[in-house]
């Protein structure tokens, strides 16, 4: 996860870092929502408000439901699993 946010703080972008590292976008998101979860990244770097207010949403509606699939699938797949990551972890740090 260090390396992966110390390669975005330095300006790498987070196809960048996925090529550097050999590892998923999504892994990498992954990765950063542990920081944005720590309020060391802004969350609307990466995720608009519209799937944050919509993956919240979801989260209220169904407590009992926490997996990325179930939302994933939820969505039709329009909001992509490193999307869900960061906007839950971003509901996390609220």
């Amino acid at each position: 996860w260090q390396i992966s946010f110390d390669l975005y703080k330095e300006g790498k972008t987070v196809t960048e870092i996925a090529q550097e590292r050999r590892l998923t976008e999504s892994t990498i998101l992954g990765h950063l929502g542990r920081y944005v979860e720590a309020g060391q990244l802004d969350v609307h770097q990466f995720v608009s408000d519209d799937v944050i207010a919509k993956v919240a949403s979801y989260k209220s509606t169904h407590p009992e439901i926490a997996g990325l699939k179930e939302i994933f699938e939820y969505f039709n797949e329009a909001i992509s699993y490193g999307e869900i990551r960061l906007a839950l972890a971003y509901i996390e740090s609220l």
